[in-house]
């Protein structure tokens, strides 16, 4: 019986993974700006964008592992299925505020939510610029 037990709960492990795994898409991208992602400023660089539909979330990591951060998203609809995954910034003079995550081939994608600062410069600024970013999958 503890045999059965334990092999029930080792499905059910392997089985929310698995799920956890397919729900996540990871892509790696160029950054050539400094930015803003939540609350941190992250350097330019080269990155490791994990976007996890299942927990609503995205892990930002710069590849060398000096710099990175977790953001709660918000899913949202896009206009279909992009064939190459992007970064999507909203620029406000020389600031770039991380604002989306497209994963290649899915038609929803992850909207960041925008924090105080960049919520102040839209406030005093009118102009503001979208920057895509294009990412390669990994």
């Amino acid at each position: 019986m503890k045999l059965i037990s334990k092999l029930a709960v080792a499905s059910a492990v392997f089985a929310l993974a698995f799920v956890s795994f397919a729900n996540a898409q990871t892509m790696r991208i160029s950054i050539p700006f400094g930015f803003t992602a939540g609350e941190k400023v992250l350097p330019a660089g080269e990155y490791r964008v994990e976007l996890n539909r299942l927990s609503h979330r995205i892990a930002l990591n710069h590849v060398n592992g000096s710099e990175g951060c977790y953001l709660p998203v918000k899913a949202y609809t896009g206009s279909g299925a992009p064939e190459q995954g992007s970064l999507v910034f909203n620029q406000y003079g020389d600031r770039y505020f991380l604002s989306q995550v497209n994963a290649r081939g899915a038609d929803t994608g992850a909207s960041v939510f925008s924090d105080r600062a960049e919520r102040e410069i839209a406030r005093t600024q009118a102009r503001v610029r979208t920057v895509v970013t294009p990412a390669s999958s990994m």
